[in-house]
């Protein structure tokens, strides 16, 4: 029997699922138009191939040329104004909005001749063009500047026809594979930009299919020094087929294809077949997953943030996998640990400020190491940013980050509370 948190968790969860009303169930389409372009694709024609066939090749081909398949050639318009950078996307696509790349630019504020740190922030499917600045803002206040990229299709970037940012990932198979591959593409580019401003320690954070778009780059991207994988999983094709959130996808697909056709059709873009060149990167890395979320569901969540931390671990990297009592949408409400909030709607900034023994509760797998530097109660000590923020200054977490309207979330029952602890599940 399900517990009463489980319950209630569940419920709200659905209820947050299915507020949107503009899902939109599309049409099947193998969409081999959109792979004709890739490195190697024009050196392996269809050949009488089926499409579920020369996909699969094309995968399999990716996959062994993984370096050439998400190569690039950088931009040379990149131009910043108003605080928003743009340039040309070097993956062309038939749409001219998505051809150009947005990133909203957070400058922190550097001492003369200190070390330059910066993030890439990418954020989740279908966040307005404001969701996660409230992050960029708040690591921008721990010293190290922040850009956050406009996924493709989304935003700045979504063509005239759509409510919604559906061509990022649809059942249109094809086009999903190249909307991930521009995404990885375009988030390299942002990091040349930053070196070419001066920016020396690199990081990346990335949220539900940021986070997929993250690990990706991340594996084929040795700049990159510290990654923070907020929802992380480990095959595409598994999180679009059993995920709340992509119901309308699998209404799509379902009639047409298989899980296991489907997977091997989007091998090139699941992160698991990249953990072991991830693993042989320099990095500092952060899995942070929510025991109730019904979109990255917590299996595929605990499965690679396992094998990545065990693989970390193994080349000496830094590496820690965070458990959340919470669900994916309800996470911005954990008010019981109101040092750990750093932004409106996601636990990427979750924060060593608190007392281990409380840490130890949220954490699976070894705990990270406390800062030296934190007071708990005053100091806002990153965890995620550890390795880039080595002493971040000092700011009263408070005042900058106020705490949730309680006016949104139902209460949950005491008795309740109480069995699950303090501090721990809260109402807001």
């Amino acid at each position: 029997m399900k517990s009463l948190y489980t319950q209630w968790i569940n419920r709200w969860e659905n209820d947050l699922a299915f507020r949107s009303t503009n899902r939109i169930v599309r049409p099947f389409d193998w969409g081999l138009e959109w792979v004709r372009e890739w490195p190697f694709a024009r050196q392996l024609p269809q050949n009488g191939h089926n499409a579920r066939e020369y996909l699969a090749t094309l995968n399999q081909l990716a996959l062994k040329q993984s370096d050439e398949f998400y190569s690039y050639q950088s931009p040379d318009d990149f131009s910043l104004s108003a605080a928003l950078l743009r340039f040309t996307s070097p993956v062309r696509t038939p749409y001219p909005e998505n051809n150009i790349v947005h990133a909203q630019w957070f400058p922190a504020k550097s001492k003369p001749g200190a070390v330059k740190k910066a993030v890439v922030v990418l954020p989740h499917w279908n966040a307005p063009v404001s969701g996660h600045n409230g992050l960029a803002r708040g690591i921008a206040k721990l010293g190290i500047s922040a850009l956050r990229i406009s996924l493709p299709y989304h935003d700045y970037r979504m063509p005239a026809e759509l409510e919604r940012a559906d061509y990022a990932v649809s059942s249109n198979v094809g086009r999903t594979l190249d909307a991930a591959r521009q995404a990885v593409i375009d988030t390299r580019c942002c990091f040349d930009w930053l070196e070419r401003q001066g920016y020396e320690r690199l990081g990346i954070v990335g949220t539900s299919l940021g986070s997929c778009y993250a690990c990706l780059a991340s594996a084929h991207d040795a700049r990159i020094r510290v990654n923070v994988f907020n929802h992380c999983s480990t095959y595409f094709a598994d999180v679009v087929w059993t995920g709340l959130s992509s119901r309308h996808i699998r209404q799509g697909l379902e009639r047409s294809i298989d899980l296991e056709a489907l997977r091997e059709a989007w091998m090139a873009i699941s992160p698991v077949n990249y953990l072991e060149k991830f693993a042989a990167q320099k990095q500092k890395s952060l899995f942070i997953y929510t025991s109730y979320d019904t979109t990255f569901l917590p299996e595929f969540s605990r499965d690679i943030g396992t094998d990545g931390y065990a693989r970390g671990r193994s080349q000496g990297r830094g590496a820690a996998v965070w458990a959340l009592y919470d669900g994916r949408n309800s996470v911005q409400v954990h008010h019981g640990l109101p040092h750990l909030l750093l932004f409106e709607a996601d636990a990427i900034g979750y924060c060593t400020s608190m007392p281990p023994e409380l840490l130890s509760r949220l954490i699976v797998g070894p705990p990270p190491r406390i800062c030296p530097t934190a007071s708990h109660g005053d100091d806002l000590s990153c965890h995620v940013m550890s390795g880039i923020a080595i002493r971040p200054p000092s700011v009263r977490t408070r005042r900058l980050y106020p705490a949730p309207s309680t006016s949104r979330r139902p209460m949950l029952p005491e008795s309740e509370r109480a069995r699950i602890g303090a501090g721990v599940v809260c109402e807001s």
